[in-house]
């Protein structure tokens, strides 16, 4: 059996309508009709119909859920956001502590429930690294905006530091009575980052965004910990490998050795 939908719309001299043609379960194809009257003898008129499109229903099912996921797909923010560094943060040897970096790059972004997507890049090139453990050290992206009762992130939110590999990170959440949300990742050990990136699922609160920091946090060390622990940022050559450190003491300790061993002749 045969449904036909009607959907009418007024034309000048021609009315179209819709008909779903059905042969057995759902309609499968969307049909777009033309009346056409012409006019016969004696005052009478013949209408006939005749068919000017075809649209397969699973094409249109198809047009239309599209924007749907187009929506749930983090939206890239452009361009990666520069953090200005500290000069007193540059060349120092690593430290437990905190290294804030605000930036305005957010201000006046809605929180509707979106997902958006967005690198932040220290400037001039400076890199970090986290010494020692990284349950003691890691980074937390803080949102102002407008509204005295935030909301948490969503929980689909991700994260990663900027080290040339991609290992998303499922973040910690919070908020705090200063109208803000948070975003945490724990530091990656002994490897150097440009940055981070975060998939941020913001929150459907309808505020807008007022400010933001990004924080590089490093724990106390422990009582026998070397003076190797915490945050260190520089330019990559005064943020050496641990590897190119433990090389130089080695030499170092090789030459003491070699000189215990061969004494120096007097004359």
């Amino acid at each position: 059996m045969r449904c036909t939908l009607l959907a009418f719309a007024l034309i000048p001299r021609r009315l179209l309508f819709y008909k779903a043609r059905q042969g057995t379960g759902l309609p499968t194809c969307l049909q777009i009709f033309s009346r056409i009257d012409t006019a016969g003898g004696r005052g009478t008129n013949t209408t006939t119909w005749r068919c000017v499109m075809r649209i397969p229903i699973r094409l249109m099912l198809s047009i239309l859920v599209a924007p749907l996921f187009a929506l749930a797909a983090p939206v890239a923010w452009g361009a990666p956001i520069t953090l200005d560094v500290n000069p007193a943060y540059v060349g120092n040897p690593p430290h437990s502590g905190f290294f804030d970096f605000p930036t305005a790059s957010l201000n006046g972004l809605s929180l509707n429930g979106q997902t958006v997507s967005l690198d932040f890049v220290f400037a001039d090139g400076l890199v970090a690294r986290a010494m020692g453990s990284p349950e003691n050290s890691g980074a937390s992206l803080e949102i102002f905006a407008t509204g005295a009762s935030p909301d948490y992130a969503g929980a689909a939110t991700t994260g990663y530091f900027l080290n040339g590999s991609v290992s998303p990170q499922s973040v910690g959440r919070s908020i705090s009575n200063r109208g803000s949300f948070a975003v945490y990742l724990d530091a990656l050990d002994d490897q150097a980052f440009q940055g981070l990136h975060f998939d941020l699922t913001l929150p459907a609160t309808g505020n807008e965004v007022t400010g933001a920091m990004l924080e590089l946090y490093g724990g106390r060390p422990p009582i026998f910990a070397s003076e190797w622990w915490g945050i260190q940022m520089g330019a990559p050559a005064q943020v050496p490998e641990p590897g190119t450190l433990g090389l130089l003491g080695v030499g170092l300790l090789g030459v003491g050795f070699a000189r215990w061993r061969c004494p120096t002749k007097l004359p």
